[in-house]
This record gives C-alpha cells, sequence and structure tokens, in this order.
C-alpha cells in the first residue's frame, strides 16, 4: 500500500512540475526551444548552439590550441614486465628517445622518432627495480 502512495505522489509531482515550468501545453511536451530563427544548422556555430541551450558554460571560450604528445606511461628495463616483454632500454635510452636522438633499440637497430615527444613520465615498477636485470644478467647475488 505505501509502494502506490508514494508512486501516486511521484507522478503528481512530476505532473505539477511540467505544468508549472511550461514544458506541458495542450498535452505536447516541448523539448527544446527553437533560439535560431529557424536558420539551418550548417549557419550555426557550435559555441552558439551550445549557449541557446545554456548547458556549456565553456563553450566559446578561448582556450590554449596548443596539444602536447608524449607519454604519462612508460616503463623501461629497470620494470619486470617491461623487461620480459623485451624492453631492454634504460631511463637514460628513453629519455634520448623521447628527445629524439637516436638510440639503439632492443631489437639492435637504430631508431630514431621524426618529432620528439614533448614530455616522457617513465613509471617504472618501485617493487624490484632493476632486480630483474641483474637475474638476467646471472648475477649470483640475485640468482
Amino acid at each position: 500500500m505505501r509502494s502506490r502512495e508514494v508512486l501516486l505522489n511521484v507522478l503528481v509531482f512530476t505532473a505539477v512540475c511540467a505544468l508549472v515550468s511550461g514544458r506541458a501545453v495542450a498535452g505536447e511536451v516541448k523539448v527544446v526551444d527553437d533560439h535560431y530563427d529557424h536558420r539551418p544548422l550548417e549557419e550555426i556555430t557550435p559555441a552558439q548552439r551550445a549557449r541557446a541551450r545554456g548547458y556549456s558554460p565553456y563553450a566559446g571560450r578561448n582556450f590554449p590550441a596548443r596539444a602536447l604528445f608524449g607519454d604519462t606511461h612508460h616503463h623501461t628495463a629497470n620494470s619486470g614486465d617491461a623487461f620480459m616483454g623485451g624492453n631492454r632500454l634504460t631511463p637514460e635510452e628513453a629519455y634520448r628517445f623521447a628527445r629524439g636522438d637516436a638510440v639503439v633499440s632492443s631489437t639492435g637497430l637504430p631508431v630514431k622518432l621524426s618529432r620528439p615527444l614533448d614530455f616522457l613520465v617513465i613509471s617504472d615498477h618501485a617493487e624490484g627495480l632493476g632486480v630483474i636485470t641483474e637475474v638476467y644478467n646471472g648475477n649470483p647475488e640475485f640468482i
């Protein structure tokens, strides 16, 4: 019985809100007002459209247009998972490669980016940092 009362209250509240807001007129629901004076969409910029609808306060504002390109999560040979995947570059070599310098890749081939990265974040794992390299090299203290 209680759920019926709640449902009825919700329906009445929704109907009253629709009538008060002017969105329900003669049984029709008005979704969006025409703020464009019936102009074709090709003549309206996205910023004008957003401002007219009022849902994007940042539309039409000038923001920096310079996009930066880089890598925010890069592992080197110091991380066990990257090392086991074949990555043999050290952090120093990774930074040199990101700056646009030529380095010798993990496959033994010389490589160089056509355009340097704007940034690089080395995110090697703290656990076992460099241990896998020592095991691979046969260091008796790690075997």
